[in-house]
């Protein structure tokens, strides 16, 4: 019975909202799409190998150790090691990389990868939660709920937001109950409605869900819900040297003898020594004839030691594989990288404290890490290596990747990468390390940024606050040039929040915008901090080197 009847308000209102609504919610489930392929990515049932004859099983209950068969066009079932003929391997879930790869007897695959041509037989070695992309669904979802700091300030801010609207629109309310009566409850009503903090709510939320799904697809895992703000702040990156810049598939480049054994028996003992503390180095040696040494202890920046056969045997620094007390000192030089006293990048061999034999080991850097280090230095960042490899190497490999060889430091024990990072961030640098092995958990706890190879040794990928599961580092580069896009979108998403609620808070008080016209605004505003954080990861992976993001 009154002079005006709302029906139009109501509906532009329900039809707006749920408008807005839906799209957020479509942009919600594009981002979780990935999660729940991950999630997905395992098949039921697998084809076991036993005494000869094949059997299709739940794929629960296989079992480490098991003999696995899998077919062209199928998934892997779980992670093992490549048992037999090799085959073309899609990894493109778990790594983002489209091309398929040639996986061959030795090899590691990995759950949830597509046999792309030819049958792969592989020895399984994690079945069920225990695979790499079991855990990553894990992680994934648990950095999803996980809050970034400035998204709890922007959620406390919305809080005091809807106080201070409230005390407003009773304000107003009161206000044009003075001067016109008739006016008070449309322009109360376009003060709630306008001034609504969805906005604000969703600027940091929406983007960060979108950097995480661009991250993810192309094979980059954000474990920290603060590390893509940490990692747009760097302007320092720190490389370790063997299985980072390089591919860590080292190469056996020389064998002298000293003692009774001949080049293939200590090729031999070695490859045992470094199977038994699952070390990349294994590989150098070729497949070893006998076990992997049981008890095997790893010595983070000296060597490895085993008891076989009766005999102690050491490998690694000449100091420590003679015995001697490591000099307290962070020049000598890291396991794996294979330096000894004189720094000439070998590694020694003793047999109670005898010396055995000497290798000269090393392999080459990745293909992308010279287009890597190149971007990075051009969008502004400090580059350096920190490797326990003979210095000479370093400095060798350095030349070959694009960064001087005065940022190319060698001889350093996990103390000493560690004393250098210090180093740097009380100068005022802000570092992200990039490490895969055990000698390189210490660094990277320390660094700003923490960044783990996804092959690496999982003491660094649980220090890491990013993990990098391919096999490249240009990954890397995009997700810096990622971070800092995201970093621009909040910054855009918070001023547009703002700036609209202070557009048109004093339009809906003075009764120039109606309930319908507010409610069109706050569903544009909601939408419109959406499409913005949409805009992430386009153009960033393939920006011109040094281009703004």
């Amino acid at each position: 019975g009154g002079p005006q009847v709302w029906f139009d308000a109501a509906v532009m209102f329900v039809l707006f909202l749920l408008a807005a609504r839906f799209i957020e919610s479509r942009l919600r489930e594009a981002n979780g799409a990935r999660l729940d392929a991950l999630a997905g990515a395992q098949p039921a049932t697998a084809w076991r190998l036993r005494d000869g004859a094949l059997a299709s099983i739940p794929a629960r209950e296989l079992a480490e150790g098991d003999l696995v068969q899998v077919g062209t066009g199928h998934a892997l079932p779980c992670d093992g090691v490549v048992d037999g003929d090799e085959a073309w391997i899609d990894e493109a879930l778990l790594t983002g990389e489209s091309t398929p790869r040639r996986r061959q007897r030795g090899d590691r695959v990995l759950a949830g990868s597509h046999v792309q041509a030819g049958t792969l037989r592989l020895r399984a070695t994690a079945v069920g939660a225990g695979t790499t992309i079991s855990q990553m669904a894990r992680q994934v979802a648990h950095a999803r709920e996980q809050r970034p700091a400035l998204a709890d300030w922007a959620e406390a801010t919305s809080r005091r937001v809807v106080g201070a609207t409230l005390l407003l629109a009773l304000g107003v309310a009161i206000a044009w109950s003075l001067v016109d009566p008739s006016r008070a409850f449309p322009a109360t009503l376009a003060v709630l409605v306008a001034t609504c903090p969805c906005a604000l709510a969703l600027a940091v939320p929406a983007a960060i869900a979108r950097a995480q799904s661009r991250l993810l697809a192309s094979g980059v895992l954000a474990l920290s819900a603060d590390a893509l703000p940490r990692l747009a702040a760097i302007d320092t990156v720190a490389f370790d040297k063997t299985g980072t810049l390089t591919q860590g598939e080292p190469q056996l480049l020389g064998v002298r003898c000293f003692g009774t054994l001949d080049a293939d028996a200590a090729r031999d003992v070695a490859a045992r020594l470094e199977a038994g503390v699952a070390h990349p180095l294994a590989k150098a040696f070729s497949v070893a004839r006998g076990p992997a040494a049981v008890g095997a202890v790893l010595q983070p920046g000296d060597g490895v030691e085993a008891t076989l056969d009766g005999a102690r045997w050491r490998l690694g620094r000449r100091a420590f594989a003679e015995g001697a007390r490591p000099a307290p000192t962070t020049s000598a030089a890291a396991h794996g990288d294979g330096v000894d006293d004189p720094d000439d990048g070998t590694l020694w061999l003793t047999r109670d404290g005898r010396l055995e034999a000497r290798f000269e080991v090393d392999d080459a850097p990745r293909d992308d890490a010279a287009a890597a280090v190149a971007a990075l230095r051009e969008g502004g960042l400090r580059l350096t290596i920190l490797s326990g490899d003979a210095p000479v190497r370093v400095a060798a490999l350095g030349a070959r990747v694009g960064i001087a060889s005065g940022e190319a430091h060698g001889g350093l024990r996990p103390d000493g990468k560690l004393a250098t990072v210090r180093a740097l961030q009380d100068d005022g640098r802000r570092v992200l390390m990039v490490g895969d092995g055990v000698n390189d958990a210490a660094v990277l706890a320390s660094a700003d940024v923490a960044v783990a190879m996804g092959g690496g040794a999982a003491m660094a990928q649980r220090e890491a606050d990013i993990v990098l599961l391919g096999e490249r580092l240009s990954p890397l580069v995009g997700a810096w040039r990622i971070a800092r896009q995201t970093q621009a979108i909040v910054r855009q998403n918070i001023g547009w929040a703002i700036a609209y609620n202070l557009l048109v808070l004093p339009l809906a008080a003075l009764g120039i915008v109606g309930p319908g016209l507010a409610a069109l605004g706050m569903a544009l505003s909601s939408l419109a901090v959406t499409a913005n954080a949409w805009r992430i990861g386009r153009g960033a992976e393939a920006a011109p080197h040094g281009a703004p993001p």
